[in-house]
């Protein structure tokens, strides 16, 4: 795996992907199940996505029963020859797995959906509801009382459950409800009529649920990957050995294929795994949502249009490429690689069409007019490395010139925290990070402004919360109770003062 060899990326090496054995100690491996091509056997299913799960355990006393977690679990009795599916009815995409080394018919599985226990080698299983493990990407809030709070969740859908509750035992599992499907993320409610709560799964797909009427409206279709692919893969023909240097050539060819792509306006939008959207502050009924390009709607999402160019860097080398890639080994095109889109957006709540844009390819963009014209700020950054995913844009509530930007370089294996601060609408920014860890995971995903106090800034981290009474130029860790866990989202109801945590592995938290 580490010799610096040419990687074969070939139908040969594509044919031979599946689970090996050693019985030597790894000094030479045999082929005991080969991978189905998708849509043959288990559909594909037997290692996909092998950089998201691909785990094996073995029995500890029995060394032919294997499990192996991917989209599906498996379970053999024969080493990995032949394989059945277990765990069909508690969810999909396993990936962890513990077995009792004292008494191995005892197993807990972890997956997309929680955790499931099995105390009969995999016959009958438990699955654990009463752990705050959900994974949200982010949460909003109505405006009713009690107001509700709503999330998406990895893998399980978009939910909405109240603030409070009359009984004494507090808010339950079942006092929440589901409102949209697949892998859930931003969700909107309507500040006139609660009744009304925007939610979309991966990639950009979008709809608007009426639960007073029980009525769907599906407001966003994402994808736009067909015009996309056929770039793409000609890019890949092209480039050739990519071990190899690039000759004038493949350069001038590569060019004359990205030039024929930007030109394409047929090839629709890109839209990231966890796609921005809000409603604006000064109209429900208008809804901004970020692809690669703005799209804004004015009639509740019934109609889109965009309302700027491509926001990206529109690089085809990191945008998401076809299986041929890496000739059908891993599951590349599966959503969650999408590039060159927007990842945060937000207008001014002081006043209408002052909007900011940040995007996963490290571009940050002003419009003072809607959309009319874009200001590019992104060398604005001191310190931040090119191509930085941006996490957060917050516009102030206090006056149009000021907005608070925040960056996350883990992709890239830097950890530190990268948070900015403009008062000039964006012409200059400086840093306050200050205080803030930097010698761990303390990434930031996001950054909110107290609507009430300008002083009082809070930030969410990849492992914590924390908290300014001086707008930046000092930090410290809050949220009494809170685990060590990621903040992925923070929000501020502006009635009832209250701050609101999305985290991604134990659930919503809230600071009364």
């Amino acid at each position: 795996l580490a010799r610096g060899e040419k990687p074969d990326t070939s139908k040969r090496q594509k044919a031979n992907s599946g689970i090996y054995r050693s019985t030597d100690g790894g000094a030479t491996w045999a082929l005991t199940y080969r991978n189905e091509p998708p849509g043959q056997g288990g559909g594909g299913l037997g290692d996909a996505r092998p950089f998201y799960y691909s785990q094996i355990r073995v029995d500890p006393r029995n060394p032919d029963r294997i499990y192996w977690m991917s989209s599906v679990f498996r379970i053999s009795e024969d080493g990995g020859k032949t394989y059945r599916r277990g765990a069909l009815g508690v969810h999909t995409d396993w990936h962890g797995m513990w077995i009792d080394p004292s008494e191995p018919d005892h197993f807990i599985l972890g997956d997309d959906g929680g955790i499931a226990v099995s105390y009969d080698r995999g016959g009958t299983y438990d699955f654990i509801n009463t752990f705050p493990i959900g994974q949200f990407y982010a949460v909003s809030y109505g405006m009713e009382k009690p107001y509700k709070v709503c999330g998406g969740l990895q893998d399980n859908g978009s939910w909405c459950g109240p603030s409070r509750a009359r009984n004494r035992i507090g808010i339950t599992n079942y006092d929440w409800y589901n409102v949209g499907g697949g892998d859930g993320f931003y969700t909107a409610v309507d500040p006139d009529d609660p009744n009304i709560i925007y939610s979309e799964s991966q990639g950009g797909n979008a709809s608007r649920l009426n639960v007073g009427q029980n009525t769907r409206a599906v407001i966003m279709r994402g994808g736009g990957r067909d015009r996309t692919s056929i770039f793409e893969d000609s890019v890949i023909v092209a480039r050739g050995d990519t071990t190899r240097p690039e000759t004038p050539e493949i350069t001038r060819t590569l060019a004359q294929i990205r030039a024929r792509a930007a030109a394409d306006s047929a090839r629709g939008y890109r839209f990231n795994w966890s796609t921005p959207f809000f409603l604006s502050p000064h109209s429900g009924s208008t809804i901004y949502m970020g692809g690669n390009r703005l799209l804004k709607s004015s009639d509740r999402g019934d109609h889109f249009y965009p309302i700027s160019p491509d926001l990206s860097t529109r690089d085809s080398a990191r945008i998401i490429m076809s299986t041929k890639l890496t000739g059908g080994i891993t599951r590349d095109n599966s959503g969650a690689e999408t590039h060159g889109t927007i990842t945060t957006v937000a207008e001014s709540p002081i006043r209408p069409g002052i909007l900011w844009v940040g995007t996963d390819d490290g571009n940050v963009w002003l419009s003072t007019n809607d959309g009319g014209q874009w200001t590019d700020i992104t060398t604005r950054f001191a310190g931040v490395p090119r191509k930085t995913w941006v996490s957060r844009v917050e516009p102030s509530h206090f006056d149009t010139a000021t907005v608070y930007v925040s960056f996350d370089d883990h992709r890239e294996n830097d950890f530190r925290p990268y948070l900015y601060v403009s008062n000039d609408f964006g012409k200059t920014f400086r840093s306050i990070v200050n205080n803030l860890p930097t010698g761990g995971p303390d990434f930031v995903h996001v950054i909110r402004e107290d609507p009430v106090n300008r002083d009082l800034l809070f930030v969410g981290t990849d492992v914590a919360a924390y908290v300014s009474t001086n707008r930046g130029a000092s930090w410290q860790r809050f949220m009494t109770g809170l685990p060590t866990v990621p903040v992925h989202d923070l929000k501020i109801h502006p009635r009832d003062r209250e701050l609101i945590a999305a985290t991604h592995g134990r659930s919503i938290w809230m600071d009364r």
